[in-house]
């Protein structure tokens, strides 16, 4: 009874129902201009995760981790007005808020007595062919996220007015460069996404429609939903990253398909039994919607419980964008109700004279007929393709490349090439080592980790190290021969350079730090040099001395893990959570059973491309069997929801009844889907562009599994 009475108030009250609409949407779009983007770590991990937790303990023991690594080609060598060049520039940083040091070749040159070139190297200030550099460190601050942006346009600055006049071309590497180039595209992609999108649905509209009024009324609502889920972001204090980007887009195409499904329906009435005026013309919209209401409202509703099972993610990014996404689904479901309730009773929608539906009724009728008279061929087919597929899932992946997320001409891309290859390796893999009741300056662990560093650096992929023992050997050239010697030279060390040498190990003295150096790469890469780092520890440290993984990168590991679980369980509780839904709604197990082989092979086309294509499972493209599942199920609910009413009417074929009537609407929408989800193909991150690819390409599967196994299906059931 309540659709009943939420389509007859909409229609007998269009000026009400716009206007407390618009009022809705206004007020939830109200902060869409506040809504930032942020992809640093904060916004992948929940705030209580246990490695979220170490983390932020490992920043409050050494510091930030995050550095700015500016790099650039000096001509004549490390001279006197070189040095005083960095100092100058050094000075000027280190009063930017946020900034906590600048390392210069001058803050060591002044703790080594005769100078040397092989020291700055090992603390990666100079590299090949005179390439020189200075290493910014970050302050550890609650809003450091926030106001990274602003900090790197300083340095920059700061770098335009000192080194480029003197004719030095600096590049800037690091994690939080990375971080502000991953903002910066993701604000782009997600301008280009939206742009192309509605631009190819409102040429394909036009197209299939015959006219511009009903494109606006299927643009209108999915549009402003689109805005209202944006500005809900802003209302709940999140904030847009890489996997948010893709929100407006599948809001914009999935709630289109609504649309499409009762404009299409529209026509078939109207052109049945046109109405003469405009109490006709709500009657007959008060029976399309009453019709095509609770279809709608169902696809919309295993679309948004496809997308809300992904909030069980242990990933923060899949979490919101389940949220949200199923939030616009629902609203683009109610604001589609609205505007064609009241826009087709207000305005004289007529059929275009071309109809998009009744020119494929004869081809599906046809097709219908051939699957009837061999509906086992078409399901034993299915299995074969099912079983080719499944040979792919087993060649899938996980991984995840953080700057490959970036297109690869990008400025952050190249500039970290440039410093790996003339200043060697610079992404720091993070261990502690934890002397027990020994000091981490005696002698024993200076000489573990001096042996460690050594053989260290002997292993494929590791570049530099450096500890304590490489500051050391600034001034004497060797581990220090006792205890007490080495807080002599601690003490001389922070006299001179008024550091207090927390960034290198604990006050109490009984946890040292040792960072190792690699080039970037993905995060299985990672978890090997991890791996072998600390099994290297395990030979060199003696019982009782522990070496840990910490820092940034054992969470960057961690996403593996967590990028596996969003992907299995989210598909997991997507498929169990959509199909009993659907079984208690048909109230059939028949219905219920032959519902779920043509989902799961679509499925099984996304992930098996995947394994044959070499796409990898990563932070992207966890989501897209979710997804996959809850955009693939719609048709097929618009599919049996005609086929029961051609069922209960006695009709001896309904399921070609069926593929005949509800045909044109799942080929349009697929149609419309497969497009819009392909303008992510033009994002400049590959992880999105393989999202936009997948998705585009499970529509058109589903469309064919719902068109082709479906129908044979329940053909082969009712000769059973």
């Amino acid at each position: 009874m309540i659709l009943p009475r939420f389509i007859s108030g909409i229609v007998e009250r269009p000026k009400f129902s716009i206007f407390t609409t618009v009022l809705a949407v206004g007020l939830l779009s109200w902060p869409v201009g506040d809504v930032r983007t942020d992809n640093s770590l904060s916004v992948w991990f929940v705030k209580d995760d246990p490695a979220l937790v170490a983390y932020r303990d490992f920043l409050d023991t050494f510091g930030n981790d995050e550095f700015v690594l500016v790099a650039y080609q000096v001509p004549g060598g490390l001279n006197e007005a070189e040095l005083n060049l960095q100092e100058t520039v050094a000075a000027a940083m280190v009063e930017v808020p946020g900034v906590a040091r600048v390392l210069t070749a001058s803050s060591l040159l002044g703790l080594m007595p005769e100078g040397g070139q092989e020291a700055l190297e090992k603390f990666g200030l100079w590299g090949r062919d005179g390439t020189a550099s200075l290493i910014v460190q970050m302050e550890v601050a609650e809003d450091i996220d926030s106001r990274r942006g602003q900090i790197l346009e300083s340095i920059r600055s700061i770098l335009t007015t000192t080194l480029e006049p003197a004719g030095r071309h600096p590049h800037m590497a690091g994690t939080g460069v990375l971080y502000e180039g991953l903002n910066q595209q993701t604000e782009r992609d997600g301008i280009v996404f939206l742009g192309l999108a509605v631009l190819i649905l409102v040429v394909l509209l036009r197209l299939a429609l015959g006219s511009w009024l009903p494109v606006a009324l299927t643009l209108a609502p999915t549009l402003a939903a689109t805005v209202a889920t944006t500005g809900l972001i802003g209302w709940t204090g999140h904030s847009l990253n890489l996997v948010m980007a893709i929100l407006p887009a599948i809001v914009l195409v999935i709630g289109i398909a609504d649309s499409i499904h009762i404009l299409l329906a529209w026509f078939r009435s109207y052109r049945e039994a046109p109405p003469s005026d405009r109490n006709q013309r709500r009657i007959l919209v008060t029976g399309v919607l009453g019709r095509m209401a609770l279809p709608c409202l169902v696809t919309s509703l295993t679309t948004a419980l496809a997308f809300l099972v992904l909030v069980s993610s242990r990933m923060a990014v899949i979490r919101e964008l389940g949220f949200f996404a199923a939030f616009g689904v629902v609203a683009a479901w109610a604001l589609v109700m609205v505007a064609m309730g009241t826009g087709l009773s207000v305005f004289h929608v007529r059929p275009p004279r071309r109809a998009f539906g009744a020119a494929l009724e004869n081809p599906l009728r046809r097709l219908g007929n051939v699957i009837s008279r061999a509906p086992t061929r078409f399901v034993l087919g299915s299995l074969v393709i099912l079983a080719l597929l499944s040979v792919g899932i087993l060649r899938l992946r996980v991984d995840t490349l953080t700057i490959g997320l970036l297109p690869g001409d990008h400025e952050v891309v190249s500039d970290s090439r440039w410093v790996e290859e003339n200043l060697g390796p610079y992404t720091p893999l993070e261990f502690t080592v934890h002397s027990g009741d020994l000091s981490v300056l005696s002698p024993e662990i200076l000489g573990g980790i001096a042996e460690w560093q050594e053989k260290a650096e002997t292993l494929p992929g590791i570049g530099r190290t450096l500890s304590l023992v490489d500051l050391f050997s600034l001034s004497t050239g060797s581990v220090p021969a006792t205890a007490e010697f080495a807080e002599i030279l601690v003490s001389g060390v922070q006299s001179q350079t008024g550091d207090d040498l927390a960034s290198f190990m604990t006050e109490d003295r009984s946890t040292a730090r040792v960072t190792a150096f690699v080039p970037m790469g993905t995060a299985q890469t990672f978890n090997r040099h991890v791996q072998a780092l600390q099994s290297l520890g395990r030979e060199v440290f003696p019982s009782g001395i522990e070496l840990s993984a910490t820092g940034y990168f054992p969470l960057y590991v961690r996403i593996i893990e967590y990028t596996v679980s969003s992907a299995v369980w989210g598909l997991l509780l997507a498929f169990l959570g959509v199909f009993v839904f659907l079984g208690v709604l048909f109230r059939s197990k028949r219905i219920f059973l032959v519902s779920i082989p043509p989902n799961l092979l679509t499925i099984a086309v996304v992930f098996g491309a995947m394994g044959w294509l070499g796409i990898p499972l990563d932070i992207a493209t966890a989501t897209v069997g979710a997804i996959v599942l809850g955009i693939a199920v719609d048709d097929t609910v618009h599919y049996l929801h005609v086929y029961l009413d051609a069922r209960r009417t006695s009709d001896d074929q309904p399921a070609i009844v069926a593929l005949v009537q509800a045909g044109p609407a799942m080929i349009l929408t697929s149609a419309v889907l497969s497009l819009g989800l392909a303008v992510m193909m033009s994002a400049g991150s590959l992880s999105i562009v393989y999202f936009g690819f997948l998705t585009s390409l499970a529509v058109l599967a589903a469309l064919a599994a719902d068109i082709l196994l479906l129908p044979a299906l329940l053909l082969s059931w009712r000769r059973q």
